[in-house]
């Protein structure tokens, strides 16, 4: 996937032969996300399935996505305005602040706030 992509879903449906579903929820505009999406190996190495000649093309595999986009009629966001990277950091510090109290979990009340002090200073 692209540094653009909260999350993306692949779905074989077994449709009048199989159909690729592919979904999902990014930074930017649609545009931008399906040429740097079609820029892809992997991608061109999925969508080969589905277009054999585009396999070898960013420029007509976004052109491929682009054609078969459909915009999505309501989109529920588990948070709005929040980019990849922004969710990326907040996930960083809790895992930062979570890895420290289970270090600081025997220190007592000094102890903890030293500690404290000397992991998050900034």
């Amino acid at each position: 996937m692209t540094a653009q992509t909260h999350f993306a879903r692949f779905v074989v449906l077994p449709l009048d032969g199989f159909k690729l579903f592919f979904s999902s929820r990014f930074d930017g505009s649609r545009a931008g996300y399906l040429a740097e999406l079609a820029d892809r190996p992997a991608a061109a190495a999925i969508w080969s399935f589905c277009d054999p000649q585009a396999a070898g093309d960013p420029g007509r595999l976004g052109a491929y996505l682009e054609a078969h986009a459909i915009a999505a009629p309501y989109v529920l966001a588990a948070w709005s305005e929040v980019s990849v990277a922004e969710v990326n950091a907040a996930v960083g510090r809790r895992a930062r602040l979570s890895g420290f109290a289970v270090r600081a979990a025997g220190l007592d009340p000094v102890g903890l706030a030293h500690a404290f002090r000397e992991e998050f200073r900034r």
